[in-house]
């Protein structure tokens, strides 16, 4: 078992026996965002900190033995100097702070680690949010660093002593300004997972693929713009799990060969664009044979007509954008078992009529539309969609008002964005009259949560379980 899947199953665990509880769930239906319960909390933390396993600082307490894990809310650190941070393995900062204030105390406190101490334990560094953080060549003295996480921090480039960690497996520098990575990076050996920002393919990168293609498991944010680079370096890496690219569409046909080999893909991104950054032509091969793929999210023009055998058979969250399919895409999209959340983005669909038939859609919780300028109606029959739980229509300017939404009792949240006022108005009527009994009585509650609004006005909003009165329907 791979070290990711082994922490997801020790994470279920842990939720299974209520010792963590799930705030926030991801678009395929996994945990996004957990936290411990208050009433375990109190009983393991008071634990915790008498056997020294972590410390809440401030300025009056100091830990009793030493700090092996640092998770620095404030942006301040801890003063280097002391003691107890000479064993430091992991140094993660939630900075929230003022930008520069904030940014100058991490700074201070990283270069201090590192060039005072050389603290080489160091196994995780990651400064998401933190503004532009000096990192000084004094970086490459964390031989035993594994996760350097820089997203978000507007870095201009990366010092050249990265490429002297040995044992680093994870970089990620998405959301900055860093568009080449140091040729040194070739002697990062066990580099398996790798977050970049659009960045081009160039030398730096040949030599990434020339030493770690065999175990890398991610490469996200990658830019392909050579023939030369599919047919020379990426059809070395057949292992990949997370695979995000750009590309241009004539480079198409030769990315299909290769992605079709890619067997152990868990989510698939793809981008594809002409010389002027349009969504162009995607070719995509069949993906029946991917059976652990489970989240796809394609931007280019699809053929006309799409088959379900284009699609894996355990998809659960898929995305199509600029797909320009004339032919009503739900009958077959509808067979897809397994699906969880469906989006259909702008001219994804140009055709005027869209049906969901009876016994289709038979898993998903999450469908949003969003621009889909040409789509005038939308039926919902009897039987369709029967665990869809939350729909957002958005910009849909054309649409009349959906046959058969409510037959959809299932439903949680309703959200209609930049929606014409007479679509919102029909909406909003026909919720009320459905779930409102007897609108004389002074206190009436929906079950539906409703949500309209454009980018200027808030027209209206039902929050779920609340108490409504007569006069909110005026």
């Amino acid at each position: 078992m791979a070290p990711e899947d082994l922490a997801e199953e020790c994470l279920k665990l842990l939720i299974r026996r209520n010792l963590i509880e799930v705030t926030k769930l991801k678009l395929n239906g996994s945990p996004k965002t957990c936290r411990m319960p208050t009433t375990t909390w109190d009983v393991f933390s008071r634990a915790a900190v008498a056997l020294g396993l972590f410390h809440i600082h401030n300025d009056t307490t100091s830990p009793k033995s030493t700090i092996r894990r640092l998770a620095d809310y404030a942006g301040n650190g801890i003063h280097p100097s002391f003691y107890y941070i000479q064993s430091l393995r992991s140094y993660v900062s939630f900075n929230t702070g003022i930008r520069e204030s904030s940014t100058k105390k991490t700074s201070k406190f990283l270069d201090a680690l590192v060039s005072r101490r050389g603290f080489g334990l160091l196994v995780v560094l990651d400064l998401e949010n933190v503004y532009k953080p000096m990192l000084t060549e004094t970086l490459g003295k964390l031989l035993h660093l594994k996760y350097l996480g820089l997203r978000r921090t507007f870095l201009d480039s990366l010092p050249r002593s990265v490429g002297n960690l040995p044992f680093l497996e994870t970089l990620d520098v998405k959301h900055t300004n860093i568009t080449t990575l140091p040729s040194s990076i070739c002697k990062a050996k066990n580099l398996q997972h790798l977050y970049l920002n659009e960045n081009n393919f160039d030398t730096s990168f040949k030599n990434i693929y020339g030493r770690s293609a065999i175990i890398l498991q991610t490469l996200s944010g990658l830019f392909i713009g050579n023939k030369s680079v599919v047919r020379s370096y990426l059809h070395a890496i057949l292992h990949l799990r997370k695979l995000k690219l750009t590309f241009y569409s004539k480079l198409a046909g030769g990315l299909a060969d290769w992605i079709s080999k890619l067997k152990t893909l868990r989510s698939l991104k793809l981008r594809s664009i002409d010389e002027f950054d349009r969504p162009s032509t995607l070719e995509l091969g069949s993906l029946e044979t991917h059976h652990e793929l489970l989240e796809l999210y394609l931007l280019g023009h699809l053929p006309r007509t799409i088959d379900v055998c284009l699609f894996p058979p355990n998809l659960k969250v898929l995305t199509l954008s600029a797909s320009k399919l004339k032919q009503d895409p739900m009958p077959m999209l509808g067979k897809l078992c397994h699906l969880y959340c469906l989006k259909l983005f702008r001219n994804s669909y140009v055709g005027e009529r869209m049906t969901c038939h009876a016994g289709e859609f038979l898993e998903l919780r999450i469908l949003k539309l969003w621009m889909l300028e040409d789509l005038e109606e939308w039926d919902v029959n009897e039987g369709a969609l029967p665990r869809l739980r939350e729909l957002e229509i958005r910009g849909c300017n054309k649409l009349k008002q959906p046959e058969g939404l409510l037959l959809l009792n299932t439903l949680k949240d309703v959200v209609l964005i930049n929606m014409p006022g007479e679509f919102v108005a029909n909406v909003e009527r026909d919720l009320v009259n459905a779930f409102v009994k007897g609108i004389t009585f002074p206190i009436a509650a929906l079950p539906v949560r409703l949500l309209s609004f454009s980018l200027f006005n808030w027209h209206f909003a039902f929050e779920s379980n609340c108490t409504i009165h007569p006069s909110s329907f005026k």
